[in-house]
């Protein structure tokens, strides 16, 4: 029995031997990279032994050989390729065929009027996924970026819901109102803090003049550009998220009660109607003793049971948010589309602080020939915001100042002054606004290497802003100097945007080249008219816009529109994926005015090359930049 043991044993450790023989032999193998779509040979590509650290790099031919086990695992990558693994079973020689990736942000960027792998970028660009934004719950899309882009800052300008966001890039500067330009799917926009953030794909933050040359001198203070969530191909998919919170003060302010502050007035006035010498509810008699002053005690009892013992928590709340997301999405090779809806709801921690949106978008992309296709976006956005005094008459910072010693209301049950409660109460101050925007896209395939596109956008922003300012007590606080007072302001603004565009790409085992030649034409409308009405015959909201009014009628407005055209170029030129140049040139300005040329060149090169001055890596002469790497 034990020398059937030994045997069997004597077995396994030869057959280990002869498995770990076989796995140790390696066999040549051969072959060559092309890509799936026009059958040409890939430079570059990284081919790996999986399991191992052993790999070789295809030629200028695409050719590649590698001594690999009988029947390993070949990964191939290439960047602006999906990766691809391929077993060997056996076979010596092997032609791999790479599929193009989609634009992901690990390897291309959209920069402006096109896009460009990440590696040939000469100048400064941060980019965030759509992911990194989507899975943040917060308002706005700019909210979302905090913390994620270097040299960003983001600044909530209140901490309001649906206030306005605001970013800076590398400092502040002075061309428009120092903020940077923004871009969405390619077109200039005024803003972007209506996109709902779960429509977003990805973000680039353009820093520098090398990013942002194309843009002209509007882009002095640096680009954001965004790109929108489009359809796939495959089975039509539904999304569906959502998320709920609160949200309290993290820090409350301590301030003085009823007591203490009657107190305080008496170490300050020498004498006091709730103390005496510093002795609450306490009245001092002839010979200076003390009596308790029944008076006194109720004075101050009357005022807590009928005013709030802190004025702060009187006007703040818990506040609540929700937001609601709904996608449909799919197609086929020739169409694809997505469809989505998004609803949100926040209420401050100030009551009466209230803010909804709600955002619904299309976009299909069809494929109308082999060489022409054609991408359309349509987007509407609805915003309802309830606006609380800021400021200087913030009702935050009268509620930390306000007076304890003071009754919610007087004996007749009106506000007894303009205290907290009474502005919350009385505030009515709403913006409603509405936005559309609609874009088109155009692309043909003149040849293999030209491609023409026509683009086209425009956008309407109708605003409406109420205000309704209340006299405490119409019958009898009226006086011609304090009367209720009705605002309306109206403002429309409205853009539209064309491009021409030719690219040009042309591209050997050596050499790339990128050509961008393209003519712009915007045209820009901005108008208001304000209306402000005094001494209306009753605080009833349905009798504010009577024409009873007393006097104080005032309305105006004002128009201004702008058009400007202009020309645009862009070379891209790579040798060897190690010396790169790219240089811009914008000429924009309207029609009849004087032009502006903005230009920039920008150059990239290996560390190890010495053909450029090193000086050029530091500091950057007329035009030219250079990025050492």
């Amino acid at each position: 029995m034990n020398d059937f043991k030994y045997l069997r044993t004597a077995i396994c450790i030869i057959a280990s031997f002869f498995t770990f023989a076989s796995y140790g032999q390696k066999i040549d193998i051969t072959g060559a990279v092309l890509d799936s779509i026009n059958k040409e040979p890939l430079i570059g590509v990284t081919v790996m032994e999986k399991g191992t650290t052993n790999g070789v790099s295809a030629d200028f031919d695409g050719k590649f050989k590698i001594q690999a086990a009988p029947k390993a695992t070949l990964i191939f990558s290439c960047v602006g390729y999906t990766s691809k693994e391929v077993k060997l079973s056996g076979q010596r020689n092997i032609t791999v065929l790479m599929q193009q990736a989609s634009k992901t942000l690990d390897e291309f960027v959209v920069i402006g009027y096109g896009i460009q792998r990440k590696s040939d970028i000469t100048g400064s660009i941060s980019s965030i996924s759509g992911k990194d934004v989507n899975d943040v719950p917060v308002a706005s899309a700019l909210q979302a970026l905090q913390g994620k882009a270097s040299g960003v800052n983001i600044i909530q300008n209140t901490g309001a819901p649906g206030s306005n966001t605001t970013i800076k890039i590398r400092g502040t500067g002075t061309v428009n109102d120092a903020d940077p330009l923004y871009v969405v799917d390619g077109f200039i926009v005024d803003d972007i803090n209506h996109i709902n953030p779960n429509d977003i794909a990805n973000i680039e933050i353009f820093k520098d003049a090398a990013s942002s040359a194309v843009y002209g001198a509007r882009a002095a203070n640096g680009v954001v550009s965004i790109t929108t969530k489009s359809g796939e191909s495959g089975k039509t998919k539904i999304t569906f998220d959502g998320y709920v919170g609160i949200s309290n003060p993290w820090k409350k302010i301590d301030v003085m009660g009823v007591d203490d502050y009657a107190l305080m007035q008496d170490y300050i006035n020498g004498t006091s109607i709730y103390s005496s010498d510093g002795r609450l509810y306490y009245s001092k008699n002839g010979d200076n003793s003390y009596q308790f002053d029944n008076h006194k005690y109720f004075l101050v009892d009357t005022i807590r049971r009928n005013s709030p013992s802190n004025w702060w928590d009187a006007i703040t709340r818990t506040g609540f948010k929700q937001q609601y997301n709904i996608s449909v999405s799919g197609g086929n090779e020739k169409t694809k589309f997505m469809v989505s809806a998004s609803y949100y709801d926040e209420k401050g921690i100030v009551n009466t602080s209230d803010y909804k949106r709600f955002n619904t978008r299309i976009n299909i992309n069809q494929k109308l020939a082999s060489w022409l296709n054609m991408t359309a976006n349509l987007s509407y956005a609805n915003e309802d915001r309830n606006i609380v005094p800021e400021g200087s008459n913030s009702v935050l910072k009268r509620a930390l100042y306000q007076n304890p010693l003071i009754y919610t209301y007087d004996t007749r049950g009106y506000w007894s002054e303009d205290h907290p409660l009474a502005m919350i109460d009385r505030n009515h101050n709403k913006i409603n606004r509405d936005r559309f925007d609609m874009n088109l896209n155009l692309s043909a395939d003149i040849t293999k290497y030209l491609v023409y596109q026509f683009k086209a956008s425009y956008y309407l922003v109708p605003e409406t802003t109420n205000k309704f300012t209340e006299v405490n007590n119409l019958e009898t606080d009226f006086a011609m100097t304090d009367l209720t007072t009705v605002y309306k302001m109206k403002t429309s603004t409205n853009k539209w945007e064309i491009n021409n565009l030719l690219t040009f790409n042309w591209y050997n085992d050596i050499h790339n080249i990128t050509v961008l030649a393209g003519q712009t034409a915007e045209g820009y409308k901005y108008g208001y008219q304000e209306s402000t009405r005094k001494g209306t015959p009753s605080n009833a909201k349905d009798q504010w816009y009577l024409s009873s009014a007393f006097t104080g009628d005032k309305t105006y407005g004002l128009d201004r529109e702008w058009t400007a055209v202009g020309v645009i170029g862009r070379i891209n030129y790579n040798v060897l994926d190690r010396y790169l140049l790219q240089a811009n040139i914008v000429q924009t300005g309207p029609p009849s005015s004087r032009k502006t040329i903005v230009g920039d060149i920008s150059l990239q090169y290996p560390s190890d090359g010495n053909f450029l001055p090193n000086r050029l890596c530091k500091e950057p002469v007329g035009w030219i930049s250079v990025n050492c790497v």
